[in-house]
């Protein structure tokens, strides 16, 4: 009979002690578990970014066009007409658009989702 360090030779002689088989399974199982809750905050994490950026693509276009229709002579409220339209085109939300007529600088902030974006247009300060 052979014994182990982990176990020991009963009172009749039979070995008492510790069984490990299945142990090499529940460590599989545990360490794909493990790997798929990492996986999925990997996938919520790549969604925020991608939607930060599609917010501040469309801040961005929607503040150009705003300025756009100031430098063409268009009144603060027809920029920002022409600011919301460009946004809601890139699937964003104007929430807030100020057009100055007399620099030609507008200022609109978007929502899309989880994520929003200021965005400046105009001639320099």
């Amino acid at each position: 009979m052979r014994v182990t360090a982990s176990e020991s030779p009963g009172p009749q002689g039979e070995v008492v002690g510790r069984r490990d088989e299945g142990s090499g399974s529940v460590l599989v199982v545990g360490g794909l578990a493990l790997l798929a809750v990492v996986g999925l905050c990997a996938l919520l994490l790549a969604g925020v970014v991608r939607a930060t950026h599609q917010a501040r693509s469309a801040a961005d276009l929607a503040a150009l066009a705003a300025a756009g229709s100031l430098a063409g002579a268009a009144s603060a409220g027809a920029a920002c007409a022409r600011a919301s339209l460009v946004a809601s085109a890139n699937g964003a939300t104007l929430r807030a658009c100020s057009a100055d007529e007399g620099s030609g600088g507008v200022v609109v902030d978007v929502t899309l989702g989880p994520a929003s974006a200021r965005a400046r247009a105009g001639p320099a300060r």
